[in-house]
């Protein structure tokens, strides 16, 4: 594998081609990928949640106040997701409608995870198992 030096001229100049010539991704790809990250958020949250001891106020209060955060997160890609347009897209994108679908309900079932996890929290349920 080779190493990318900015040192010399000839290689940042192949260093800056190669990276230009990377695929863009499109405004719906960009969507997937924000879910993606905000499910593994959600994950370390709830994995957090079951290792710690939510009954303490300071502990149970903070993790609550990230879980309504990240539902907010949650909220904005979903709405980011519903203003997009095929004709957005720098490519054909197969399936486009079908996958738009899909993410709104990955997005949808998501929020409703956070939101059990926050009521929980809030009737200071500590047994979330």
């Amino acid at each position: 594998m080779r190493e990318w030096s900015r040192g010399g001229t000839a290689d940042s100049e192949l260093w800056k081609k190669t990276m230009s010539m990377k695929k863009t991704r499109g405004p719906l790809q960009n969507v997937i990928k924000v879910t993606d990250d905000l499910k593994r958020q959600f994950d370390d949250l709830l994995q957090e949640t079951l290792e710690k001891d939510v009954l303490e106020p300071r502990i149970g209060q903070d993790v609550y106040e990230r879980c309504v955060h990240l539902k907010n997160l949650v909220n904005k890609n979903r709405e980011a997701l519903q203003r997009l347009k095929k004709t957005d897209e720098p490519g054909p994108v197969g399936n486009y409608d079908l996958r738009k679908e899909d993410e709104d309900l990955r997005l949808v079932q998501l929020s409703h995870q956070l939101q059990n996890l926050a009521k929980t929290l809030a009737r200071g349920e500590g047994d979330l198992k």
